[in-house]
């Protein structure tokens, strides 16, 4: 069989997909059909983690020699689909014993400072992507005070418990920062 007759016989993904699904599609294909995949690599930096699916982290991952260094950038708030960082159980799965097969304890940091962006317009796209001042309640969004420390926002007051009470939220940065009011559910 010559490379065009492989190509042709070759799974392709349903139709009308967007590139986050092809490649997942594609990463799947490969994990599930590879019979072995070489340990190629020292160590692997992914940038935007956050537009990779799972899968594509299991593959990084398998492609590295001892000790295993995958690092990776990732920032939620920018996600296709989430705004939440999935944990290591999610990314590469779970033993026999249903314990994550990676341990990240201890070797993760939270970046809390934008380096790219002023915080005037960071503060302006999250409200916009999450709907935040929507009169009838933001649309998507983190909900717990951890999650907004993690965007390097610092909760001034209100109850997340509470759904329907106003939460006041500023950035923490040594600069001065807008003030941001939003009303949760």
């Amino acid at each position: 069989m010559d490379s065009s007759e492989s190509y042709r016989s070759a799974p392709t993904p349903p139709p009308r997909v967007s590139r986050w699904c092809e490649l997942h599609y594609i990463c799947g294909q490969l994990e599930q059909e590879a019979t072995e995949i070489p340990q190629l690599f020292d160590a692997i930096l992914i940038d935007k983690g956050q537009d990779l699916p799972p899968v594509f982290y299991r593959l990084a991952y398998q492609t590295l020699r001892d000790p295993k260094r995958l690092y990776w950038a990732y920032d939620e708030a920018q996600g296709i689909g989430s705004l939440v960082v999935p944990g290591a159980a999610e990314l590469f799965g779970r033993d026999e014993e249903s314990k994550p097969k990676v341990t990240l304890a201890g070797r993760s940091i939270v970046l809390r400072r934008c380096y790219r962006t002023p915080q005037i317009v960071l503060m302006a796209a999250h409200a916009l992507n999450m709907r935040l001042l929507r009169p009838g309640g933001p649309l998507q969004g983190v909900t717990q005070k951890e999650q907004w420390e993690d965007l390097g926002y610092q909760v001034l007051e209100g109850d997340f418990r509470t759904v329907g009470s106003s939460i006041t939220l500023t950035r923490t940065s040594p600069q001065r920062s807008p003030t941001l009011r939003m009303r949760v559910g």
